[in-house]
């Protein structure tokens, strides 16, 4: 399966138009429906605008897949981060911060 046949199942699964997708990312229902055709490739910017919107990640799209990575990389990763600056940390934090935050309303909006 292609992006734009990714693209095409995972909008139809939110239910929404081309419209729809594109007033939320903010383009032309041309550019959705050229993407889902795929006549053309969004910018990396615009495809994370595009999975946001669908509730999916860039990596699904583009791969079909969500790469896992294994817990020796999940610590190689936080020695790493620990040793960043402490203004990119708290930049770390936010984000964080910010999916934990929606990830507690899904689970508000399920129940």
């Amino acid at each position: 399966m292609s992006f734009a046949e990714r693209m095409q199942e995972k909008r139809q699964e939110k239910e929404l138009s081309q419209q729809d997708l594109a007033t939320l990312v903010e383009t032309s229902k041309n550019m959705i429906s050229r993407y889902e055709t795929g006549k053309m490739v969004p910018s990396i910017e615009m495809g994370a605008k595009i999975a946001t919107a669908l509730g999916t990640t860039l990596d699904y799209l583009v791969l079909g897949f969500v790469p896992q990575i294994t817990p020796n990389e999940a610590k190689t990763i936080l020695v790493e981060v620990e040793s960043l600056p402490e203004e990119d940390l708290k930049h770390i934090m936010a984000v964080i911060d910010a999916f934990k935050t929606k990830a507690k309303v899904r689970r508000l909006l399920k129940d």
